[in-house]
C-alpha cells in the first residue's frame, strides 16, 4: 500500500486513515494511473508514425484512384476509336457490294456491246468455211 500511495503521489502516513477497502481502491486506482500513463507514453511514441503511415497510405490510394480513373477513360476511348472502326469497315463493306450489285448489273450491257461490235468488225469476223 506505501509503494501505492508513492506512486499516486499521496504520503504513506496517510494509509492508516483509510479503511482497507478504501485503501485497495486507492492502490487500484493507483495501477491504473500508471498504466494509463504507460499508455500515454506508448501512443506519443507510436502515434506519429502511425499518423505518418496512414497519411501515405491515403495517399497512395489517392493515387491509385486517379490512375484507375486515366485507365477507364483510356479503355473508353478505345472502345469508342474500336466501334468507329467497325463502323467504317461495315460502310466500306456496304460500298463493296453496291459496287459488285453494279459491276453484275451492267455486266450483260458490256458483253452485248462487245458481242455487238465483235460482229460488226472485221477482226473479229471468223470464216465459218
Amino acid at each position: 500500500m506505501m509503494a501505492g500511495a508513492r506512486e499516486i503521489g499521496v504520503s504513506p502516513s496517510i494509509i492508516g486513515s483509510f479503511p482497507r477497502k478504501e485503501a485497495e481502491l486507492v492502490e487500484a486506482m493507483g495501477r491504473a494511473a500508471t498504466t494509463f500513463s504507460r499508455l500515454a507514453d506508448t501512443a506519443g511514441e507510436e502515434l506519429p508514425s502511425t499518423m505518418a503511415a496512414i497519411r501515405l497510405s491515403s495517399l497512395e490510394i489517392s493515387d491509385l484512384t486517379l490512375e484507375l480513373s486515366e485507365l477507364s477513360q483510356e479503355a473508353s476511348d478505345g472502345i469508342t476509336k474500336s466501334a468507329q472502326a467497325v463502323k467504317a469497315a461495315e460502310v466500306g463493306i456496304c460500298q463493296i457490294g453496291s459496287l459488285a450489285r453494279q459491276c453484275i448489273i451492267c455486266m450483260p450491257s458490256f458483253w452485248f456491246g462487245f458481242l455487238s461490235f465483235a460482229l460488226e468488225s472485221e477482226y473479229f469476223l471468223v470464216d465459218l468455211e
